[in-house]
């Protein structure tokens, strides 16, 4: 994807044009619905392509990365509003519920949610024709094969090299994650395990982007990363879960379902926060 010895300019280039294929790759299994890994991967670049603008935003001019976050953002909220239902229904056959509970409401439960999942999924597929994603694709690809402006050359951050800079911006982003974790271990609040997933996260990927300054060297840290974001990522799970079922509690009392599945719901619900704790 990029080397030691490019310059930042070139890299992030590279990481771009890289992040960009890979969305675009995933795009026709999103819109044939063949595997839920299609959304999730098209998430994952998308995040990947907003770290990059973020960790190398000195390199980039402040109004083409500017346009291009926050229509990452806008893009990754349609993304994630379909993998957040996929998550949950990865995870309810794991849910421990009472032995009361039917097998046939477990599956009406389910259905009903797939049901659910069909508007968010279809607003995404609709996305991809609209000229605001079109023009999203577009600008990335530009600037991912724009040249790298000559002013400054030697002295300006984005003609430094990878090699030059990986040290200290890892070291930055080290230290506020540990930072942040000492702030969540203390505090024990949910919101700040939260904050800590998504620092972990940016540590993790700066990694990955200046991995290729220390050959294979960095391997293990990025491992334990990725543990420790699973982690983080499991509380968060609970947090998402319980805010699911109470907006799908407060649909099913209006649509009069069957009163089972409400009990389903307090359950799982249940589960979740002494998961959570």
């Amino acid at each position: 994807m990029n080397g030691g010895e490019d310059s930042i300019g070139i890299a992030v280039r590279k990481i771009l044009a890289f992040q960009l294929n890979r969305l675009r790759e995933q795009i026709p299994g999103i819109k044939q619905d063949v595997d839920i890994e299609c959304v999730h991967k098209s998430r994952v670049a998308t995040r990947r392509m907003r770290s990059a603008l973020r960790l190398f935003k000195k390199a980039i001019p402040v109004r083409a990365r500017k346009t291009m976050s926050m229509e990452l953002k806008w893009f990754g909220s349609l993304l994630g509003a379909v993998r957040d239902i996929d998550v949950f229904l990865l995870n309810m056959p794991r849910l421990k519920l009472p032995n009361r509970v039917r097998d046939d409401d477990k599956r009406l439960l389910n259905n009903l949610i797939v049901k659910m999942r069909e508007e968010p999924l279809k607003k995404l597929i609709e996305t991809f024709n609209t000229p605001r994603y079109k023009r999203l694709d577009k600008r990335i690809e530009r600037f991912s094969h724009s040249p790298v402006s000559k002013r400054g050359k030697g002295d300006s951050f984005e003609h430094k090299y990878i090699y030059e800079i990986a040290s200290a911006l890892i070291n930055e982003k080290f230290d506020a994650t540990i930072k942040d974790g000492r702030i969540a271990i203390k505090k024990g609040k949910l919101k700040a395990f939260h904050r800590l997933r998504i620092r972990m996260k940016r540590f993790r990927y700066a990694l990955e982007f200046m991995a290729v300054a220390y050959g294979g060297t960095l391997d293990p840290v990025i491992k334990k990363t990725e543990e420790i974001q699973d982690r983080l990522g499991e509380i968060q799970d609970t947090i998402f879960t319980r805010s699911f079922i109470d907006s799908l509690r407060g649909e099913f009392l209006r649509s009069g379902v069957n009163g089972n599945l409400t009990l389903i719901l307090d359950a799982i619900y249940e589960g979740q926060r002494k998961t959570a704790k």
